[in-house]
């Protein structure tokens, strides 16, 4: 700051100004302000003398004066060496200090030895400008440098947000919900009889029959002939609990038996386990007879037909169809050639055994009129399905499709809904000794062991025997099964999944309108006589065209 004082003794003067350091003199805000007020004036000597003068009033000092004087009181107390100076009344005596002016140095005697010199005090000011001048580029730089920091840290989440988007959108450009780690495919667990024989391709003990992982267990003492009665002794119905729970602990989604027999368990195996329960192929005999007319009959296949009689009221109660109905007819496969070996524990002899189920049923069928399909009890009997479904285009069904039916609830649908929630099956069976999955101390019950080496051959003959009689076998090509569906006068877009949209299915579909069939009239569940015509007509239609089934597009 610069300020011009010019002289006031009545004598043309000169106008001088002082540079003021506000290191050396702002000690007082207040005194400085103060001296900034304008019309303060002063005047100096040749020799070095001040008479202050504020407004012409020099019979006072001037607030420079004091200002100057407050300096060295402070500069004394902190140590140094300047005299304290002393005003009389016309004006200021004995200062002998020097003073960083406004561009001007005055001097009012030496400083006292030990005194801070104003060559140190300028060196220590151009010292403070210059670590202020560096400070200020220090916080361009660091403001810079936070600038850049924000624009990365923005790029880098936009990079992130471009990398969320590859991984959650699928091919369609759709996208996604966010990844998690898919479900373990369904497995199914299976309770064996203690009972070890040579297993084919397509028994329920085979586990190359199934589409998913199969965990198997033994239970000790859980005899053929206690599965026959139907009855348990108290040591066997402790360890049939524990082998269930020993399966829920796998993790598997629904258990079953190894024995068609086994249905007389089902109550007991329902109480135990949370997992769905289906100890036999009859548990499907209540939806197949729903599918029918009361006129159709069910032929039923069973290892001894007689065996089965034990089971009617458990049959009747909780799977129901009552044994003796007409709809059902019951026959056994105990007198056909080479089926013997089911009772004796060997190997089943496929390529005898085959035709002469095929030539039984024929001759049933013969005999017996409006059989609608056919159910295979003995869980021994899967391997001829295929072969009475070429040689009588009959629905079958058996234990397979039992177990494929309540692990099916558990499975991803590939055709339609959300993708990638549950693991592919890899393909793979664990491979399985009969026994295993048993503590040592439970082995010790088990009453059958490993096969013999008669057995052991036996089942390696029946195998290659069976694999022969395969690529001998040359049947006529049948068409694909294909469904049929009666739709209601009423139109709509289907989506995927509906009944109405063709691509929910794994196989063909043809439908048929009933016209007139409107959502109301189903509701009631009452057609008009016309309705009721073209509703028959439609069928017929359908089973013309070679439909395998028949249902309608509304519950």
């Amino acid at each position: 700051t610069r300020l011009g004082s010019p002289r006031h003794s009545g004598t043309s003067g000169t106008s001088r100004a002082s540079d003021v350091c506000c290191c050396c003199i702002g000690r007082s805000s207040a005194a400085f302000r103060a001296m900034m007020l304008p019309g303060m004036m002063m005047q100096q000597s040749h020799y070095g003398s001040m008479t202050p003068s504020v407004n012409g009033n020099s019979s006072s000092p001037s607030r420079l004066d004091m200002l100057e004087l407050e300096l060295n009181q402070l500069t004394a107390q902190q140590g140094g060496g300047y005299p304290q100076p002393s005003f009389d009344k016309m004006g200021m005596t004995g200062m002998g200090t020097s003073m960083g002016g406004f561009g001007t140095t005055h001097q009012f005697g030496s400083p006292p030895a030990g005194g801070v010199s104003v060559d140190h005090h300028h060196q220590v000011y151009a010292m403070y400008l210059d670590a202020m001048e560096r400070l200020q580029e220090l916080h361009l730089q660091h403001s810079q440098l936070m600038n850049s920091h924000l624009e990365l840290m923005a790029a880098h989440s936009e990079v992130l947000g471009y990398a969320g988007d590859l991984e959650v959108t699928g091919a369609s450009g759709e996208k996604a919900a966010k990844k998690k780690a898919p479900k373990k495919h369904p497995c199914l667990g299976v309770i064996r009889l203690d009972y070890n024989y040579p297993v084919a391709e397509g028994d329920t003990d085979c586990a190359a029959s199934f589409g998913y992982d199969v965990i198997y267990r033994v239970v000790p003492g859980l005899t053929f002939e206690m599965a026959q009665a139907g009855k348990v002794t108290e040591a066997v119905e402790r360890r049939f609990a524990e082998a269930i729970k020993f399966l829920e602990g796998k993790g598997v989604n629904g258990i079953t038996g190894d024995c068609g027999f086994m249905m007389a368990f089902q109550v007991l195996a329902r109480k135990i386990a949370t997992a769905p329960v289906f100890m036999s192929s009859m548990v499907q005999c209540s939806i197949i007879a729903a599918a029918f007319d009361n006129n159709d009959r069910i032929l039923i296949l069973t290892a001894n037909d007689k065996s089965l009689e034990p089971q009617k009221d458990v049959l009747l109660n909780h799977c129901g169809f009552r044994a003796d109905d007409d709809r059902f007819l019951i026959r056994g496969c105990e007198n056909l050639p080479g089926f013997d070996a089911v009772a004796k524990g060997q190997a089943v002899p496929i390529h005898i055994v085959q035709p002469a189920i095929v030539k039984m049923v024929e001759d049933i069928r013969k005999r017996e009129r409006n059989i609608a399909g056919i159910l295979l009890e003995c869980t021994e009997l899967p391997p001829y399905a295929d072969a009475l479904r070429a040689s009588t285009d009959l629905p079958v069904w058996d234990a397979i499709t039992a177990c494929d039916f309540y692990v099916s609830g558990y499975k991803d649908n590939p055709r339609f809904g959300i993708n990638d929630w549950q693991a592919e099956w890899d393909q793979q069976q664990d491979e399985y000794k009969f026994g295993a999955n048993l503590l040592e101390s439970e082995k010790k019950h088990v009453q059958m062991h490993d096969l013999t080496p008669e057995q052991l051959k036996q089942a390696q003959v029946a195998k290659a025997k069976a694999k022969a009689a395969a690529k001998l076998k040359k049947l006529a090509k049948k068409q694909a099964p294909s469904l049929g569906v009666i739709r209601l006068d009423y139109n709509y877009p289907p989506a995927a999944g509906d009944i109405d949209a063709p691509g929910s299915y794994g196989y063909d579909v043809i439908y048929r309108v009933v016209p007139g069939l409107s959502f109301e009239m189903a509701q009631s569940g009452m057609m008009t006589y016309q309705v009721q015509q073209r509703f028959g007509e439609a069928i017929k239609w359908l089973e013309s065209k070679g439909v395998s089934g028949i249902t309608g597009d509304c519950g």
